[in-house]
């Protein structure tokens, strides 16, 4: 998706993945599940359309694990738990957090609508 290589590796502790803009890369921790990892793909997948050139961090966050949320929910994958807990850390609480993905909602839906029509245009290739 928009010429990005992801790979599977360990990375540091605490870690679940990593979007470089620069080198075009998405990097997901290999010992996470498959639902942790399909999630954090999400996750960056989101970054990589969205953040390029965002410099607000807690508003980069909060948009990536929201599409991922709403990305995973399409697939039939619950990410709630952790999904929750990450928005309203980097939103600053649930209040503030609301607030912003009310503000951030289009921009959030539209990404995930992306990146589920880009799964499909990839799974009917690959049968």
């Amino acid at each position: 998706m928009h010429n990005y290589r992801d790979t599977t590796l360990s990375l540091p502790t605490g870690i679940n993945g990593l979007c470089s803009h620069k080198k075009r890369t998405i990097q997901i921790e290999i010992a996470n599940s498959s639902a942790q990892r399909v999630k954090t793909l999400a996750h960056e997948l989101t970054h990589a359309l969205l953040h390029e050139n965002e410099d607000d961090r807690e508003l980069a966050e909060l948009e990536a694990e929201s599409g991922a949320y709403v990305t995973c929910q399409a697939l039939g994958i619950d990410s709630g738990d952790y999904s929750f807990g990450y928005v309203t850390l980097w939103a600053g609480g649930s209040t503030q957090a609301i607030a912003k993905i009310r503000t951030s909602a289009e921009r959030i839906q539209k990404t995930a609508a992306t990146i589920l029509t880009e799964l499909d245009v990839y799974l009917a290739r690959a049968s």
